[in-house]
């Protein structure tokens, strides 16, 4: 991304399952049991996405 312009896009608070192994479910849920953070690096001039990263905290 290097002299590259970019929009950065943000979501916070969106469910989602965690890693490191299968999902816990609690009742009544198809297993997302906690929320996580969604980063998009956009390039400004064709709004093709370069980057994306997506954590339960960053």
């Amino acid at each position: 991304m290097k002299d590259t312009l970019v929009y950065v896009v943000r979501w916070t608070g969106v469910p989602c399952a965690p890693t490191g192994g299968p999902a816990r479910s609690t009742s009544g849920t198809s297993g997302l049991t906690t929320t996580c953070e969604l980063v998009d690096f956009l390039d400004a001039q064709t709004g093709k996405v370069l980057y994306a990263i997506e954590a339960t905290s960053l």
